[in-house]
């Protein structure tokens, strides 16, 4: 005989709602076996409005966690971060939760009648910290954060980071595409008058961050780009009251270089020592007051022209004053005594351009020179830096008195770059780069440019600004 088996679906009605039990029984003696509930409840969060795998950015300090939760055996609990809360109609909820800086995690979790349970995580992240603004470019120069430019259009280039993503960067109204390494370019042109950037980043949470500063034309601002004054001092000497032989060139070039830097660059002052005038006790009293003179901005010239000399012993250089002998140093000018003055002084900037025997001298153990560019971030940043530097006629060897058109070989290619360089601004590095050449093929010696060693240089160079 057959057993025949029925399923019967019992729905009971009561005050606490709808109940389904699952029955199944024997035609034979009718044994009835109850079938646990294993749906789990419906939890449904209103608020915040977390995206899946993304948590919720607030800047509030509360939050407040709303929903609902339903399951057809009935709701027995909801509970947050393990505190029950209080259900509404509908299995409805809702709780204000107090939130610190940074990621805070609530977990929600519903339980139904038979001992079902659905759990959710929600993240909400408090950020009050705006996006973080680094202008590269232009750079600005330190005093006032002016960033001069020598282009009519410019690159204005920032770097913006936040914790939690930037949602969007605006350079003067405009938005601006992220670039590589969270950069951010935009073009702008660039009037002769001062203009502002501003910079305005939004973080995801809508944090506002606001970067503004004035940008210049670079030639309306050579004063504020090349700040402290320029002082030259020049020494030529033909006439010596020693042993020396008399020079034909020596006051000539230096008396030139003294009418192109009066006229063609912005010297404050220009002080001159030629022939009689040239005694070692003038010349290191001059050179003494700078030490008074010079404030922490200031930049020097010191131009000499006339006889160098080595001791063989001591393999020592020295410059030789008018007056002096010929037989005894003492009345000589040494290298040594030269940087020692150097070391002390308080400028920015100190250059020595020495057109005489066995200069290179004082260079002993210099650097390579610095690599220029016509950059106008590499002329502010080379400014910046306190230099002392040194550009010889030659190395340690003899030099040529004669050359070109009534110049020695070395004074004539000063000369020549300084009037043929082009811009409102150079280094001596260019200068060096364009002498070095005509000087090196037209005579046996070559001009040297190197960093002087111990007396504070600190890489940058001596920038010649034109009127």
């Amino acid at each position: 005989m057959k057993k025949i088996v029925a399923i019967v679906a019992v729905v009971i009605i009561g005050l606490g709602g709808v109940t389904a039990q699952v029955t199944t029984f024997e035609s034979k003696g009718l044994v009835l076996k109850p079938e646990r509930d294993k749906t789990l409840p419906l939890l449904q969060v209103d608020e915040p409005a977390v995206k899946t795998g993304s948590p919720f950015l607030v800047t509030r300090d509360r939050c407040v966690v709303r929903g609902s939760a339903s399951d057809v055996a009935g709701i027995g609990s909801v509970e947050l971060n393990g505190a029950a809360l209080s259900l509404g109609s509908g299995g409805h909820f809702e709780m204000q939760m107090p939130l610190h800086e940074g990621l805070n995690s609530f977990k929600l979790s519903a339980v139904d009648k038979a001992g079902n349970r659905t759990d959710r995580t929600i993240d909400v992240i408090r950020d009050t910290k705006p996006p973080v603004i680094v202008v590269l470019e232009p750079a600005a120069h330190d005093a006032r954060g002016i960033r001069p430019l020598s282009v009519e259009n410019a690159a204005v280039k920032a770097r913006v980071t936040d914790e939690y993503g930037v949602k969007s960067v605006t350079v003067n109204g405009a938005a601006v595409p992220a670039g590589p390494d969270s950069t951010y370019t935009a073009l702008l042109p660039m009037r002769e008058d001062e203009s502002k950037v501003s910079i305005v980043a939004t973080d995801n949470a809508g944090n506002v961050s606001k970067e503004e500063f004035p940008v210049f034309r670079r030639k309306d601002v050579a004063g504020e780009l090349f700040a402290g004054r320029y002082f030259a001092f020049v020494i030529g000497i033909d006439k010596y009251h020693g042993d020396w032989d008399r020079l034909k060139n020596a006051v000539r070039d230096a008396k030139a270089v003294e009418k192109v830097l009066r006229e063609s660059f912005r010297f404050d002052s220009v002080q001159t020592l030629y022939d009689d005038q040239a005694t070692r006790d003038n010349i290191l009293g001059a050179i003494d007051n700078f030490t008074s003179m010079l404030r922490r901005d200031d930049n020097l010239l010191i131009y000499f022209s006339g006889h160098g000399t080595i001791q063989e012993r001591s393999n020592r250089g020295f410059w030789v004053p008018s007056d002096a002998d010929g037989r005894s140093t003492s009345r000589y000018i040494s290298h040594s005594e030269l940087k020692d003055r150097i070391a002390s002084f308080q400028g920015r900037h100190i250059l020595v351009v020495a057109d005489a025997c066995f200069s290179g001298e004082i260079l002993k153990g210099a650097p390579l020179p610095l690599l220029t560019k016509d950059d106008p971030l590499y002329f502010r940043n080379v400014f910046q830096r306190p230099s002392r530097w040194a550009l010889t006629s030659g190395g340690e060897e003899p030099v040529m008195d004669g050359g070109r058109e009534g110049h020695s070989v070395f004074a004539y290619y000063f000369l020549k770059a300084l009037r043929e360089i082009e811009g409102k601004f150079f280094t001596t590095s260019q200068v060096f780069e364009r002498l070095k050449f005509g000087v090196g093929n037209n005579s046996a010696q070559m001009p040297r440019y190197d960093e002087l060693r111990d007396v504070g240089s600190e890489h940058g160079e001596f920038v010649f600004v034109r009127k």
